[in-house]
Order: C-alpha cells, then structure tokens, then sequence
C-alpha cells in the first residue's frame, strides 16, 4: 500500500508540474501579444486558454477521484507521446470505492491498448476522444480515428471486466472518419 501511495504521490508532483508549466506558458504568451501592442490576440488567446483549462476542470470534478487522477494521468502520459487526447466530462455517476476500483480494472485495459495502437499511427492521425457521460450509469464514448487495417473493434471484444457489482454493455459504430465504441458501466 505505501508503495502505491509513494507513486500516487509522485504522479500527482509531475501532474501539478506539468500543470503549473502549461499555465506559466498560457501567461507568458499573453504577455507577449500585448506587449506586441496586440490586446485582441491576447484576448483571443485567453478564450482558448480558458476553454482549455475547463475541460480538464470538468474531469476534475467527475463523482469518481480515482478514476479521474488516473484519467488525467493519461492524458499527461499521451500528451509528452504527441498524441492528442481529448477528455471531457458530463456525468454525476457515482459508486463506492470497489466499484470505482473494477472501473478502473477494466478501463485501464482499453485505455493502454487503444494508447498503443494510436501510438503508432502517423502523427496527423495521432487524435482520440473520451467522452463521460451518464446519470444512473456511467457511459464512455471512444471517438477513435477510422483507418484501413485498424480494428478498433478488437479492442473492445477481447477485454474484460471484473463484477464487483458492475455490468458492462459495450457497443460501436462507424461513420466516413471515425469509430465510436461506447462502454456503460451500471451498478447491478
């Protein structure tokens, strides 16, 4: 246990780091454009910047601290690889920490393939999107880019979940660009 709370402790230092480097960053280029005598590009920055940070805010404040530290995480970790990891929530699902546990036992699986696979694309193709959402169930939607040979649906058929009180319903589909697989974790 001390070993996990040593790491945990660790991971969150490099999440607090990159995050403090980033909004350092955000001020040192508005600084710049009014500096330049530019006032409606640094406004125009700050619109971007703040769209930003409310993304990874709305992550902040899923009903599952867990799953949301390790969500950050990840994008953290996909971010230094080049890829770009789009996370945004919408739920106010909760569970208790067992069932937060198998989420995170069976998402991590999902999670490091699909990072793997999107690892190895082109750069330009290098893009994906977690989605949360839900009310009396937690619903994750994959937004994955759509390429010949690439079977995103294997993925999502050779994992599996523990029970610990949880059901998982999985299902995808296609369109022109991209696949979209959709996990539902209810509690049973």
């Amino acid at each position: 246990m001390e070993v996990f709370i040593i790491s945990s402790e660790r991971e969150f230092m490099r999440f607090l780091r990159v995050y403090k480097h980033d909004f350092l960053n955000h001020l040192q280029v508005v600084l710049g454009y009014l500096q330049l005598k530019k006032p409606e590009r640094a406004l125009e920055y700050l619109k971007e910047a703040i769209e930003e940070v409310e993304k990874s805010g709305s992550v902040m404040r899923l009903g599952l601290p867990s799953v949301a530290f390790w969500l950050l995480l990840e994008e953290l970790k996909q971010k230094e690889q080049g890829i770009i990891f789009q996370l945004t929530n919408d739920t106010d699902f909760i569970a208790s920490e067992e069932q937060e546990q198998a989420i995170l036992t069976c998402l991590n699986p999902f999670v490091d393939e699909i990072f793997c696979t999107i690892g190895n694309l082109p750069y330009e193709k290098r893009a994906w999107c977690l989605n949360l959402t839900g009310r009396s169930s937690l619903n994750l939607l994959f937004t994955l880019p759509r390429l010949e040979g690439l079977e995103w649906e294997n993925i999502f058929k050779a994992k599996s979940c523990p029970e610990k009180g949880l059901k998982l319903n999985t299902s995808g589909w296609a369109t022109e660009e991209n696949y979209f697989y959709r996990l539902e974790f209810s509690i049973s």
